[in-house]
């Protein structure tokens, strides 16, 4: 080759390649973004990489975006270096297009005359405020496109004397913002007159300790704008600082703040990220080659209150229920606080507290007294006295010293029962029903257990209810924005707002019912622990998917397995259940006691009752007349007379009492016999029931926990296809409510199982998968001897 051919060559790929310098090595159209900045953003520093990652995800196979690191330029916070680098980048002829991200650089971006290339500003507060050129719903100036976030302050600071009102309201902005937009700040003042309260607007200056000395004693109300230089921890101190001086607080920016402790806010979590998808879509219209100037304005940004309950609660600020019921609550007020409890013990104190229980416990009590008396009947009796005694003076005298007219003496009697079959049938039919009366005490302490319990699952399952039905709360919301963006984009009519708005008043509703059922469950825990009914506290077992962590006794498990070993298990518990069940005992007891009521009426007929009595009396003094005895009488007798014998007695005739005594007690043994029969075939069932719920119950566990990770797997699919408009808003419903459904069953799976363990154990009349290491042994042993046989 030639020393010309080789210069030919040169100088023809150096052409090719100026020529293509605009064509990525993909052979995309390379697009090159320069972007301004206030400053350096010390909050919410990933938001930059939002807006690219937005603008490069929506040209996709369409454009190679780039953004020259050399290209991305801050203001440092100065209004003219700001301008300084708009002009940088508007002269650069390796920069195509320019985005301003921050207040000052869009409202600065807005007020150049003649711009060279496309211009993005999305950050306008409020275009008439900021005397902003509009044209059609465009800024009718070619090359600029601004996005007017329509951010309502008028309604914002309305929404919030409704939330807390107040009488005097501080802003808080950065100074570099108050300078470059005195219009918007001039604005705020006008609020004075319009809602009848006092405004200051104050800068935010360098850490929040000099900020909040800026507040005067005159403050109620803290409004807050974006205040994006200051750093994270020292906005925290800041909003502390509003919480220690119970002053309600309100957000600009959104939802990260109310996280962080401000009061509310109107903005949602995702008003950033759709700005960033509206600048995409702008950006991509731009490069598609139509101008900047023809493109709208207007932003359709989502609108939905936040309110931290948590700071609600600190500063004392309690919203009315309209606005509560339209909002989302973060640190939800009926979330578990106060004590901690674990499900052992809530069962323990409630044996050791509750009414019922203690009520029967003096039931007990007094039954023993009862034993007590009747056996009275068989030990010595005692009795002393004493007499005062007057006659009329001539029967004295005839008595010749018998009867003396004045006559005070004392006595002493003693009888003891030799034998009495009806006071020794008393003394055991007592007994026998002290010994019922103590298996109703130990049916009712199971009964306590097994209602503490289910009461204390319930309140867990009220709680993973309620969690589920906030979570499908907060997916409703972000449908909802979801469905504003697609309509923002003409992907979709109002009428899908609409839908979705309706859908959100529903799951509201939802969510109130489930925080009811909440409080319902509490107060039933609270009422069985005799703890006053509205007492909060903090469940240990809260949000358990594996019943393995709340069952004391893992070595159930493997008779739950098949079918085979439940029936076998199943038979088990009815035998033991009517060997053990104290509802049986009592009847037996009382069986017992009727049986020797049968025998001592038998024996009424033949078996006298035998006593030995004994009596001595003294007398202390005699006067009057007929005091002396006779001087003929052979011997005087002295102050002292006892008397000692044995009795014997038996009913000849009653009227047909001991008959209809005799008969009752056939009867009565007749009666009970029946009801025992009775109660052992309930009981039988009632073992029976519970284990084929448990049945059901245990493998439902793993099933219903499989349809929910399908069906959040298929709301995922669906959501996001109807992000990019394949799929319709009935698809999403549906794929909403199936995954709601099958979270709400998965939770009930597990509670619905422990609950159904707790019935078996109730029915067996012993909790021995939460008894002592010993005791567990001992019951294992006993099923697994049942399942060699």
């Amino acid at each position: 080759m030639t020393r010309t051919s080789t210069c030919f060559v040169i100088m023809l790929v150096t052409l090719l390649t100026l020529a293509s310098s605009a064509v990525a090595v993909t052979g995309l159209p390379v697009a090159r973004i320069g972007i301004v900045t206030d400053g350096p953003w010390a909050r919410y520093p990933d938001s930059l990489e939002l807006f690219k990652q937005e603008i490069i995800t929506l040209a996709e196979g369409e454009f190679d975006i780039r953004f020259p690191s050399n290209r991305i330029l801050d203001g440092g916070w100065n209004a003219g270096a700001v301008t300084a680098a708009l002009d940088t980048l508007l002269e650069a002829p390796d920069v195509d297009l320019v985005v301003a991200l921050g207040v000052v650089a869009s409202n600065e971006a807005c007020r150049l005359n003649k711009l060279k290339k496309p211009v993005i500003a999305p950050f306008i507060v409020d275009d008439r405020l900021q005397r902003l050129p509009f044209k059609d719903g465009t800024s009718g100036v070619p090359n600029l496109n601004y996005i007017n976030v329509q951010k309502s302050i008028s309604e914002e600071v309305k929404l919030f004397t409704d939330i807390a009102p107040f009488k005097t309201l501080t802003v808080i902005a950065d100074q570099f913002e108050i300078n470059a937009l005195e219009d918007v700040a001039k604005h705020m003042k006008a609020y004075e007159d319009e809602y009848g309260i006092g405004v200051e607007v104050i800068a935010y200056d360098a850490s929040a300790e000099k900020t909040l000395e800026k507040l005067t004693p005159s403050t109620e109300a803290v409004f807050v704008t974006s205040l994006l230089r200051m750093p994270p921890d020292e906005f925290e101190k800041l909003v502390a600082g509003f919480i220690d001086r119970m002053l309600p607080s309100f957000s600009f920016w959104g939802m990260g703040d109310v996280e962080t402790g401000i009061l509310a806010t109107m903005t949602p979590r995702s008003n950033i990220q759709h700005l960033a998808r509206s600048v995409a879509v702008n950006v991509m219209e731009v490069l598609r080659g139509k101008n900047a100037g023809d493109l709208p304005v207007f932003f359709s940004r989502g609108r939905s209150l936040t309110i931290n309950w948590a700071t609600a609660k600190a500063i004392e600020v309690y919203p009315k229920w309209d606005i509560i019921t339209g909002a989302e609550l973060l640190n939800n007020h009926v979330e578990g606080v106060g004590r901690r409890m674990t499900l052992e013990g809530a069962v323990n104190e409630s044996v050791r507290a509750n009414l019922d229980l203690k009520a029967l416990d003096r039931a007990v009590a007094s039954g023993m007294e009862d034993v007590k008396k009747s056996r009275a009947d068989l030990l010595p009796q005692v009795d002393i006295g004493s007499e005062a005694r007057m006659i009329d003076d001539d029967r004295a005298r005839a008595a010749q010293g018998q009867r003396p007219e004045k006559t005070w003496s004392g006595s002493l009697t003693g009888s003891q029962v030799i034998y009495s079959d009806k006071a020794w049938s008393a003394y055991t039919v007592s007994k026998q029903t002290q010994k019922a009366l103590e298996e109703d005490r130990e049916t009712l302490r199971l009964d306590i257990i097994n209602s503490a319990a289910v009461a204390y699952l319930n309140v867990l399952r009220a709680e993973a209810v309620l969690n589920i039905q906030t979570d499908n709360l907060k997916l409703t919301r972000a449908n909802l924005e979801r469905a504003k963006v697609r309509v923002s984009v003409g992907a979709a009519g109002p009428e899908e707002v609409y839908r979705w708005e309706s859908e959100l008043a529903n799951r509201l509703q939802d969510a109130l019912n489930a925080e009811s059922s909440l409080l319902d469950a509490r107060s039933e825990m609270n009422r069985i622990m005799d703890r006053p009914l509205t007492e909060a506290f903090a469940p240990a077992e809260a949000g358990i998917r594996d019943p393995v962590s709340v069952v004391g006794e893992p070595r159930i498990f493997p008779y739950l397995e098949t079918p085979r070993r439940v029936r076998v298990l199943s038979d088990f518990f009815q035998e033991e259940s009517r060997a053990k069940a104290p509802e049986l005992r009592a009847i037996d007891a009382q069986i017992a006691a009727r049986m020797r009521v049968l025998t001592a009426a038998k024996r009424e007929f033949w078996l006298p009752t035998f006593e030995l009595v004994g009596n001595v009396t003294e007398v202390f003094d005699t006067s009057g007349d007929g005091t002396e005895f006779p001087p003929t009488t052979p011997e005087v007798p002295d102050d002292t007379n006892w008397t000692v014998g044995v009795t014997a007695s038996l009913p000849l005739f009653s009227g047909g009492e001991r008959s209809a005594e005799l008969r009752q007690a056939r009867e009565e043994i007749q009666r009970l016999g029946r009801e025992r029969e009775a109660a052992a075939a309930r009981i039988s069932q009632r073992a029976v029931v519970a284990m084929n719920r448990v049945r059901a119950s245990y493998p439902g566990i793993r099933l219903s926990k499989d349809a929910a990770e399908s069906a959040a797997n298929n709301l995922q699919l669906v959501t996001d296809s109807y992000v990019r408009g394949v799929l319709s808003i009935i698809d999403l419903l549906d794929a909403q409510n199936l995954a709601l459904v099958a979270e709400q069953q998965a939770a009930n799976a597990v509670y619905d199982f422990l609950t159904d363990l707790m019935e078996v154990q109730r029915s067996v009349g012993a909790y021995f998968l939460y008894a002592d290491q010993a005791e567990r042994d001992v019951w294992f042993d006993l099923i697994e001897a049942y399942f060699s046989q």
